[in-house]
């Protein structure tokens, strides 16, 4: 198989990861169903590969032959030491951390999505491991991705400020509403959000 336009790193996909596992749910649908969308494969780590094979089709899965743990003791090695990983995931053009973590590549442009710094301002938010890893890495990888995605300005401007990173490599994003979103939920519940917040 040739190189893929877009590798996207699934694994927040495929666990419990709260709003970021949502925004890679709905990335991976949008490069899944959009006839636009370029080539692309969803890199996922050894103990999720049932989970990802349920999911998605098994041309788009691009399983890696490590699991998770070593995934992220890569992008931390890769941070540290400035070593790049893209023949780990196929050398594509582009490779997509969405949550920031690298690992870092040479010659794939990197779109580093960077949520918000709470790893940083209240690392007491998240499990140790959590801290360990985006601490480690977040930082440099946005320093050196092509682009950065933020989900707001305000997320932007801290993100800015702390990595010194020049304005023109930002992309903001607000996020989707999302694909699994029952809109007839919304419509019967605006009644009683209504009263609510009229009180």
């Amino acid at each position: 198989m040739s190189a893929p336009d877009v590798v996207l790193d699934l694994y927040p996909g495929l666990v419990p990861a709260g709003g970021i596992g949502r925004y890679v749910r709905d990335v991976a649908a949008a490069l899944r169903d959009r006839p636009d969308a370029p080539p692309h494969r969803f890199a996922v780590p050894r103990e999720l590969r049932d989970v990802a094979r349920a999911r998605y089709r098994a041309e788009e899965c691009l399983e890696l032959p490590f699991d998770s743990r070593v995934m992220r003791l890569a992008g931390v090695v890769s941070a540290q030491l400035g070593i790049a990983f893209d023949a780990w995931f196929g050398s594509p053009a582009v490779f997509h951390a969405p949550m920031g973590a690298g690992p870092l590549m040479s010659g794939a442009r990197t779109i580093a999505s960077v949520h918000d710094l709470t790893f940083l301002q209240h690392p007491e938010w998240h499990p140790a491991r959590t801290v360990f890893l985006l601490q480690r890495t977040v930082p440099v990888v946005a320093r050196r991705a092509t682009r950065v995605l933020c989900h707001s300005d305000w997320v932007r401007r801290e993100v800015q400020a702390a990595f010194d990173i020049p304005e023109e490599r930002f992309v903001v994003i607000p996020p989707p509403v999302g694909q699994n979103h029952d809109d007839a939920v919304g419509v019967e519940a605006r009644p009683s959000g209504r009263v609510r917040h009229e009180q």
